[in-house]
This record gives structure tokens, C-alpha cells and sequence, in this order.
């Protein structure tokens, strides 16, 4: 029994990297000679599962005279055998400098694919994101990203091809030979596409066709800049053959494509990052059909853009972060009545001006709150604002005089951070727990 055990899983490590290979030969090279080893391959396969199948039968007889007992017994040692291949695995670090060196060093320029195959739960996916995540990695390419695929299969796939190129290669001229496997690996993998992640520079722009719709199975959406088009079905509503049901997160989103379309078109999506373009005009109302939405991140000059009502913002949000927006103080009262917020972030100039005077209704769900580099001199306010905040965090806010001394009378305040970190000897940093 313990010989046949080994075999088995000789035999099927084999066939599952011997298949993976010939198979990516064959797409790659797309040639007689690849098939043929295609071919010679199978017929060893199935000539190596015959004499298992064959022994296998041989053991089945014999036990047919054996005590269920005894089968029983010996069941458990063979199942924690097997359950023990991952755990025997070696070499990973090897493996892994081997492929990073393959990336980097041994580039020559031409359109390279490094497969990685192997048996199931071996490692083979955290192997590939250690190195995605490699520091060489990431100095070494302008561009990066990682794509996941999910295993159900979806049958659309007449214009899997034209999305590929255009968000691939944008405009390049490809090469016919490439553009043929791209037209295959395309029409197999795409339209299951559930993470699209690319790290690039923050003036990079993915303008994406409208096949982008066809991507149903989609999660997780990241790109420094994106461009969706409206949802090709026309009217909202009339309702839509396609939409991003399944979509969590979208980064960064052009705001100009804030229109009633694109929202409805991703309307259960919970974090959203929304990036200004110079030609977008009026405010963001679409926002409030996000019913689903608990993060939004707004960067870059926004003013005249923002909702002017609090009912215009989604009322399930949770956290919101204002970058560069340049809004003013007062605006703030605005935020202060979304009714389920409790984390605000306020970074490099949210707000413009030196002073400060909130509201007296308060922000009366606010838990979290973080002010970062503007100009803020003086701040006014009472413990009647901020009755339930937790953590308060001030960082390179050179020109704030004090904070509220009435702060001292929350009762729930746990932490107040302060960070002055100037470029000069004279920087200091201060925190206080309370």
C-alpha cells in the first residue's frame, strides 16, 4: 500500500505539471512540434494511470477477504501521508530568486511568460505574490500588476480581445504572432477576471471600452487614473443586461465618470476612490445611489464638485478621506450630519484657511479624526462637537496655535497624536495617551 501511495503521487505530480507545460507550449508556440510533444505526452500519462489503475485493482481483490477492521486501520496512516506532501516542500527560496532573477536580469525586451505549475495547495500562488511583492520587482518595472482569475467559467467571449488589447496595450501596434496568443489566452481567462490591480504613475490613464461591463465576476478594480464608459445597455431605466454586481473596490475613478450610468452600474461597491478631471462640471450628487458604499476617498481639487447636502452623500458611509480637495472649513459642517460616519481624514490641504470654527450641533458619531499639512492656525471648539471621538491625530500642522482645552472633557477620547516633523534640527513629536 505505501508503494502504490508514492506512485500515486509521483504519478500525479507529473501529470499535472507535465499537462501544464505542454499545454503552455502549445499556446505560446502554437506550433506541429509543440502538439506532437502534446500528444507523446498524454499517451505516457495515460500509460502511467493504467499500471496504477491495475495495481490499484490488485489491492481492491485482496481486500475483499480482509476484515473491515483492517481496512479501517489502515485508511488514516495513508490519509495523513498525503495530507503531508505541502509540508515536505523545499527549495522555495531558490524558486524564488530563480524567478525574479528571470524577470529582471534576463529581460531581454520581448513578451515573456513564466509559468508556474505544480499540484494543487502546494504553494504555487503565494510562491508568485512573494515575488510580485519583491523589492527588486517593484524598483525594476515602471508598471506592475496582478490579476486573478476565478475558476467557474463564463461563456462571453466575443469581444475578450478588443478589452485585452485596450487595456493591456492601449494603442500599440502588436506583433501578429502575439496578438494570436493574446487572442487565446483572452478568450480562456478574461471574462473571469476578479482582481485587476496596476501600480504605475499617478498620471497614468486606463480608458477602458464598454466590454469592460462583460467583466460580471469582477472585485477589486485598481489603476492610478480609470475612464469606464457608460453601461452600453443605454437608459438606466430600462434596465441592463450587464453591470459590476460583484465589484468591492474602485480606484482611482475619474470624475468625470461619476455620471448616473457608470454609478448604477456599480452600485454595491463598498470602497471607492474618485480622482478630479479638469473637464468634469457640477456636483457629485450620482454618489447618493451607492447604497452599499463605507470608504470614499476624494483627491485633488474637488471644490464646486462636492455634494452640497449631506443627502447626496451615500448614508452608509463610514469613512471618508479628503485629499488636496481644497475645500473650506465650513464645508465640514456638510460632513458632520452623514449620519453613520466615524472616521474623517483631512490630508495635505483638505481644507483651506486658518481657523476653525465647527458647528455646535457636532459631529456627534466621529471616532477617528486626522489633520495633516494645511494651514490651520486657530481652532475652536467645545466637547459638545466631538462627544464620542476616540483618537485624534495632528501631523506637520506647523501653524496650529493649541489644540481645544475643552478636549480635556471628552470622555471617551483614548489618544491624541501630535507630529511636528519639520526638515530642521528644531522637529519634535508628541504623543499623548490618555
Amino acid at each position: 500500500m505505501a508503494d502504490l501511495e508514492v506512485q500515486i503521487k509521483e504519478v500525479a505530480n507529473v501529470v499535472e505539471q507535465t499537462i501544464q507545460l505542454r499545454v503552455t507550449e502549445v499556446v505560446l508556440e502554437n506550433d506541429v512540434k509543440a502538439q506532437e510533444r502534446l500528444s507523446d505526452s498524454l499517451q505516457q500519462v495515460a500509460e502511467d494511470i493504467d499500471c496504477i489503475w491495475t495495481e490499484s485493482t490488485k489491492i481492491q481483490d485482496k481486500g475483499k477477504h480482509a476484515s473491515k477492521e483492517s481496512t479501517v486501520q489502515e485508511f488514516p496512516s495513508s490519509s495523513r501521508s498525503i495530507l503531508n506532501v505541502e509540508n515536505s516542500m523545499v527549495g522555495r527560496d531558490d524558486q524564488r530568486k530563480q524567478l525574479v532573477e528571470d524577470l529582471t536580469r534576463s529581460y531581454s525586451g520581448e513578451a515573456t511568460v513564466i509559468p508556474i505549475v505544480g499540484m494543487g495547495g502546494i504553494g504555487k500562488t503565494t510562491l508568485a505574490n512573494e515575488v510580485y511583492n519583491n523589492v527588486c520587482i517593484r524598483s525594476h518595472f515602471d508598471v506592475y500588476g496582478w490579476a486573478t482569475i476565478s475558476q467557474q467559467h463564463n461563456s462571453l467571449k466575443d469581444e475578450s480581445w478588443n478589452l485585452f488589447k485596450s487595456v493591456a496595450f492601449s494603442s500599440e501596434e502588436l506583433p501578429s504572432d502575439l496578438e494570436t496568443i493574446g487572442k487565446q489566452i483572452a478568450d480562456e481567462l478574461l471574462w473571469n477576471l476578479q482582481t485587476f490591480i496596476v501600480h504605475g504613475p499617478m498620471l497614468s490613464v486606463i480608458t477602458f471600452p464598454e466590454e469592460i461591463w462583460g467583466l460580471m465576476q469582477l472585485r477589486h478594480l485598481k489603476l492610478p487614473r480609470i475612464y469606464l464608459p457608460d453601461c452600453p445597455s443605454g437608459s438606466v431605466d430600462k434596465g441592463r443586461h450587464m453591470d459590476f454586481s460583484n465589484l468591492q473596490t474602485i480606484s482611482y475613478l475619474s470624475s468625470r465618470c461619476c455620471t448616473k450610468e457608470v454609478i448604477m452600474g456599480i452600485q454595491n461597491v463598498k470602497k471607492l476612490r474618485i480622482r478630479r478631471d479638469a473637464s468634469s462640471s457640477g456636483p457629485l450628487n450620482n454618489l447618493v445611489h451607492l447604497h452599499q458604499l463605507e470608504t470614499l476617498n476624494f483627491t485633488d481639487s474637488l471644490s464646486g464638485l462636492l455634494p452640497a447636502s449631506a443627502k447626496a452623500f451615500p448614508a452608509t458611509l463610514k469613512k471618508l478621506k479628503l485629499k488636496e480637495t481644497g475645500l473650506s472649513w465650513p464645508y465640514l459642517d456638510i460632513i458632520a450630519e452623514l449620519p453613520d460616519l466615524e472616521v474623517l481624514k483631512l490630508m495635505d490641504n483638505a481644507c483651506l484657511g486658518n481657523e476653525w470654527y465647527p458647528n455646535v450641533r457636532g459631529f456627534t458619531r466621529w471616532k477617528v479624526l486626522l489633520i495633516k499639512r494645511n494651514d490651520l492656525k486657530y481652532w475652536k471648539a467645545t466637547d459638545d462637537n466631538f462627544p464620542v471621538l476616540e483618537r485624534l491625530m495632528i501631523r506637520s500642522c506647523y501653524y496650529l496655535k493649541e489644540i481645544p482645552i475643552e478636549f480635556a472633557e471628552i470622555h471617551t477620547l483614548q489618544l491624541i497624536e501630535l507630529i511636528i516633523a519639520r526638515k530642521q534640527p528644531c522637529g519634535c513629536s508628541y504623543l499623548l495617551s490618555m
